[in-house]
């Protein structure tokens, strides 16, 4: 509980983060992604809080006893961790295709389809991710397709050593053996390599506008846009086509 209630204020404060220093709003697309991702976490930590009332009590006192005492139980409480990291993984997804899909400009051409890992290998070429956070992002993909797709069971053999030194164990035809500490410590992972790919994204996307005044006068410009980024609850995803970004001076009393 007390990892995600960590994590949670983590997603506030990377977004704070980003929106004070590329001066966006807090629902702009991909920063979205982390609100929803904190929208997540608590109903995880809800849900979790109420099972920590209900459920039989561990004869032990550690947590991660508990998975052996009441492993029933425990598989619940498991059962929301994943539930949590698949929405998550989804969020992280949904908003990075949209922001992208507004931005040609910046990230390039886009398909029709396109996903997640499509979006990370792009990326690396771009140099929004290192080849090493490449090969994590990839490994968290298959995992959220082994939840979604396949019950949790590897379709390949491999593992993942989390900065912890935590370790997940992918075996063809068997889920994870996996404790309480797995998921969160993999969504602090994920989570600021997002946050990172977003601010590579709004830095990127930010060194594109054409700040060159159309006419010369003695006073300053605004820049103002005919597209903007989409965002959260907002758009309806119908643009389409570049930005166009001009310049305008201000208004002036008795001008045409």
């Amino acid at each position: 509980m007390r990892r995600l209630m960590v994590l949670k204020n983590s997603c506030f404060e990377l977004n704070k983060k980003l929106c004070a220093s590329y001066a966006v709003e807090t629902n702009l697309m991909p920063l979205a992604g982390l609100n929803m991702a904190h929208n997540h976490l608590i109903k995880a930590i809800e849900l979790i809080g109420y099972y920590n009332q209900v459920l039989p009590r561990s004869m032990r006192g550690s947590m991660e006893e508990y998975l052996n005492d009441v492993p029933e139980s425990a598989q619940r409480l498991i059962d929301v961790l994943n539930g949590c990291f698949v929405a998550i993984m989804s969020s992280f997804e949904s908003c990075a295709r949209k922001a992208i899909r507004w931005a040609p400009s910046v990230y390039g051409k886009v398909p029709d389809k396109i996903y997640l890992v499509n979006m990370i290998e792009r990326s690396r070429k771009l140099g929004w991710v290192t080849t090493a956070d490449e090969v994590v992002w990839k490994k968290f993909i298959n995992l959220r397709n082994y939840l979604v797709h396949n019950n949790g069971e590897a379709q390949t053999t491999d593992c993942l050593v989390l900065p912890s030194g935590l370790i997940w164990e992918f075996r063809v035809g068997l889920q994870s053996k996996v404790t309480l500490r797995h998921i969160p410590e993999s969504l602090h992972w994920l989570v600021a390599a997002y946050a990172s790919w977003c601010e590579r994204f709004l830095a990127s996307w930010r060194a594109s506008f054409n700040y060159s005044p159309v006419w010369n006068r003695p006073y300053s410009y605004n820049i103002v846009s005919s597209r903007v980024i989409p965002q959260w609850g907002v758009d309806d995803w119908s643009g389409t086509g570049h930005w166009v970004w001009q310049v305008q001076p201000p208004h002036k009393p008795g001008a045409f």
